[in-house]
């Protein structure tokens, strides 16, 4: 999706939560085809992050927001606002994908990518400045941390336990994704970027740790503080709405796992 698409799918959701305000009830039903601009952007997001993933989102479950986008579903205005307001926040957090345009089909290969310069200062700051045909970019040292650990326990991979884990790894793949592609200015981020590598770092840890035979209740403990922290700030802010549903979604089924393990 272009940038001006992206563009252009914020100005028809803007135009649809003047419309859902102006023209109807906070009871009216509401069904996807009467607000346009509210169907393209909710198809393209499904088709970027998939149901489960729109679901965490919006805060609705998987089966209302597929019963949506049926010619006859329908939500009442206040909800399908919430889904505009939503689906904004989510199109300015997240920018389009880079496309795939320069593939050499015959060659079957890519084309050069930019040369690309990481440099890091004394005082570790993220500069960005384009040097002709170069993009230099400062990158400050990985984040370090500590954490006590208090007690080991031998896990029980039950099919349920497996489960869970796999829901929060794939969360965490997600949370990493979309802290790789945002780009709202930093007065605007509920986090910063020491902020999101650590978070990114300790869940990391955590989830290496349970995939394994074992786990220490230090380290779930450290990453269940971390995400408790980061929703705070998160919801202070009140911008990153993804952010916020990631962590979340993390905190939940991470915090199902630690109370189904004995320490």
């Amino acid at each position: 999706m272009a940038g001006d698409n992206t563009d252009q799918l914020i100005d028809e959701l803007r135009k649809a939560i003047t419309q859902l305000s102006t023209q109807y009830a906070p009871a009216d039903p509401i069904s996807i085809g009467e607000v346009g601009g509210l169907r393209t952007a909710l198809a393209k997001l499904v088709e970027q992050i998939g149901l489960e993933g729109t679901s965490r989102l919006l805060g609705e479950s998987p089966r209302t927001i597929d019963t949506f986008q049926k010619p006859r579903g329908t939500v009442n205005r206040d909800t399908a606002r919430h889904f505009a307001e939503r689906l904004i926040s989510y199109f300015r957090e997240s920018p389009p994908r880079p496309a795939r345009a320069d593939l050499d089909v015959e060659a079957g290969s890519y084309g050069e990518e930019p040369e690309t310069t990481y440099l890091t200062t004394e005082k570790g700051e993220y500069i960005t400045t384009d040097n002709g045909d170069r993009i230099i970019v400062d990158q400050p040292p990985r984040p370090s941390f500590h954490i006590k650990g208090t007690q080991w326990v031998a896990l029980v991979k039950t099919n349920a336990l497996r489960a869970k884990i796999e829901a929060v790894s794939k969360l965490i793949d997600d949370l990493v994704e979309h802290s790789n592609f945002a780009n709202l200015p930093a007065g605007e981020s509920g986090l910063t970027q020491a902020e999101r590598d650590h978070l990114i770092m300790i869940l990391q840890t955590a989830l290496n740790m349970l995939q394994g035979p074992m786990a220490e209740k230090g380290i779930l403990e450290a990453a269940m503080s971390g995400l408790e922290n980061a929703r705070l700030k998160l919801a202070e802010k009140g911008t990153e709405y993804v952010m916020a549903g990631f962590v979340i979604g993390i905190a939940e089924r991470l915090g199902q796992i630690v109370g189904s393990i004995t320490f």
